[in-house]
């Protein structure tokens, strides 16, 4: 027998670990447990089964003894579970450095429900919905009565998930699969999600800073990186196809490499449970330098303008984008595909980037103790499509890191490989710079799972994978169906904004069509930003509240009171003379082949030359 044996006891506060010997009795295995949890307030009953059928009570039998007499089968060796039962949160769980229990695998503990976060509106909408999901009754008894075949399920049932072919939970479906229900939701205290950290804690008072000491309670936990099973975006959307048009014409003219950021907002959707879609409404282009085989991302002094121009026509950061192209040599009209299961999805560069994004646009969630949890920032890849073997056009694919991946490059521990662009390195851990132990699983020769010490990561593990495409049913809200206004910084290709095309854009609208010419995201950017009439966003502000209502009588009344639109109009002169009706240019058309937008005399792409 051993002399010391360790007992792990599962709560709804996660697993614990308790070391204890076999001549220690029950009431010391008890004693040892009530350590571990506050029992003032929470009544707990401890159980020996899963079935919770055998209660456990004081006594001052040993535990072996114990055992022998409920059930002779019954041995409390190393990794034995018991279970407990509390109907009350535990208020708090000890930790001390010389503990006798170690605990592992907490993704909760509790707290107190921070309602002064004001979550997003869509996370609001779920959490309303019901975990729940009603079958229709497909079996020949009565209406009165229930079986297996016609009872409710819940929204993270594997088994409907699989037959749905949704591959990832909803982060409102992870949140209820592990105790957010509405139970707990009503209650004061609840469980908080713990976020990874993998950085030292800071100002620790038992020893000198790292690296002259650690202890346990300012060390990071060794990370075990795992497959995330669910994500916080379930669907990326387009709202129409001008928009990646109007993207993808900068490469089509320079063959320069393109990154955007996304704005938009989040919906719910119905084809994943609780599910959540970021619909794209439009894209705003920062200032960059272009290559064949890459990207400069400089600083933009526009960035708070823009954010604050989107919050007020009611978007959000949903992500950003970039392209990957490469010609066909030998079909100038195609793309080679460079990512594949057989290459890359995502590189390591590109998810350290994405990474840090996500980690500057956390997800609001009251569920965590600092108020935010993961992040709804999304990163969308155009590259070159492989259908049956042969190159085609544009690609879509979307991707999200995991929260591990953030934490870890949150915490600065990883690098990209210089032999693999589907490989990260690991850091070593430097007298400035501590990086935590990092492993994950895998299968070796024999098809064993195995934990293997990454020094090479493979990026695999650092990300989900997103479904995105263009809207069923296509919508317009800031984007031109005539003739776009100039995105900004794209002055190396010639497509400047100016006074003269505004006035340009300007003639395509009627009088009557001034709400539409308006509702042009990058139109509205260059208002902002402009040199030659300073508008502040207060000065908008009735306009961009006409824009995001779409009320064509207060976009009128804003352009008859403004007197810097006014100015404006006056700057521009005859150029912003409205369109007459006998004046028409006719709308430009996406070429089916290359989306290339063409003007309406042309009878031929002029990019591809293919016909119309």
């Amino acid at each position: 027998m051993a002399s010391e044996m360790i007992v792990r006891v599962q709560s709804r506060d996660g697993q614990h670990r308790i070391r204890v010997k076999p001549s220690d009795t029950v009431e010391t295995l008890l004693k040892k447990i009530s350590d571990l949890i506050d029992w003032k307030d929470s009544p707990v009953k401890v159980y020996r089964d899963r079935a919770k059928s055998h209660v456990m009570v004081e006594s001052g039998e040993t535990i072996q003894e114990y055992g022998i007499q409920f059930c002779v089968s019954i041995s409390y060796i190393n990794g034995d579970m018991l279970y407990l039962e509390n109907h009350i949160q535990p208020k708090s769980v000890a930790v001390q450095e010389n503990a006798s229990f170690i605990n592992i695998d907490r993704p909760f503990s509790a707290m107190k429900l921070k309602k002064d976060v004001e979550e997003d509106l869509v996370d609001q909408i779920l959490e309303k919905q019901s975990s729940v999901i009603e079958r229709k009754q497909q079996c020949k008894h009565g209406d009165s009565k229930k079986c297996s075949s016609c009872l409710p399920i819940h929204v993270y049932d594997d088994e409907y998930l699989k037959e749905r072919e949704v591959n990832y939970l909803s982060f409102h479906a992870y949140l209820r699969k592990n105790g957010f229900d509405d139970n707990i939701r009503s209650t004061a205290s609840v469980p908080s999600l713990e976020k990874v950290s993998c950085q030292i804690t800071p100002n620790c008072k038992n020893h000198l800073p790292w690296p002259q000491g650690i202890c346990s309670k300012c060390q990071p936990n060794p990370v075990t990186l795992n497959h995330q099973r669910y994500r916080h975006v379930d669907n990326v959307e387009i709202e129409n196809k001008e928009i990646m048009s109007n993207f993808l014409s900068y490469w089509y003219k320079s063959h320069g490499q393109r990154m955007g950021f996304l704005f938009g907002h989040h919906e719910p959707m119905t084809d994943v449970p609780l599910g959540i879609r970021a619909v794209v409404t439009a894209i705003y282009e920062p200032p960059q330098i272009t290559y064949t085989d890459g990207i400069d991302i400089l600083e933009d002094p526009h960035d708070e303008i823009v954010g604050s121009l989107a919050e007020r026509l009611g978007l959000k950061r949903l992500g950003w984008l970039f392209t990957d192209f490469l010609r066909d040599p030998d079909d100038p009209a195609l793309l080679v595909n460079t990512r594949n299961a057989n290459t890359y999805m995502l590189s390591a560069a590109e998810c350290l980037i994405a990474a840090k994004y996500q980690n500057k646009y956390p997800n609001k969630c009251k569920y965590s103790l600092d108020g935010t949890f993961g992040s709804k920032f999304v990163t969308l890849v155009l590259s070159g499509q492989l259908v049956g073997g042969e190159n085609k056009m544009v690609d879509f694919a979307a991707y999200q890191v995991s929260n591990q991946g953030s934490a870890l490059v949150a915490a600065e521990c990883l690098l990209p490989s210089r032999s693999s662009k589907n490989m990260a390195c690991v850091r070593r851990s430097t007298s400035t710079h501590y990086v935590p132990d990092v492993y994950y699983m895998c299968h070796d020769e024999y098809n064993n799972k195995i934990r293997k010490t990454a020094g090479l990561l493979p990026v695999e593990y650092l990300f989900v994978t997103i479904p995105v495409g263009l809207a069923k049913e296509m919508s317009y809200t800031l984007t031109s169906q005539k003739k776009p206004f100039p995105i900004e910084n794209r002055s190396s290709i010639g497509n400047a904004q100016n006074i003269r095309v505004v006035g340009e854009y300007a003639k395509q609208f009627e009088e009557s069509e001034f709400l539409k010419m308006v509702s042009d995201f990058h139109f509205l950017v260059y208002l902002l930003t402009n040199t030659e009439v300073t508008f502040e966003m207060d000065d908008l502000a009735e306009l961009l509240d006409a824009v995001s209502k779409q009320d064509s009588d207060l976009a009128k009344q804003w352009a008859e009171n403004s007197i810097k639109w006014n100015e404006f109009k006056n700057l521009i002169g005859k150029q912003f003379e409205p369109r007459r009706e006998d004046d028409s240019t006719g709308e430009p058309w996406a070429c089916n082949h290359c989306t290339f937008l063409n003007d309406q005399s042309n009878a031929d792409c002029e990019m591809c030359s293919l016909p119309r």
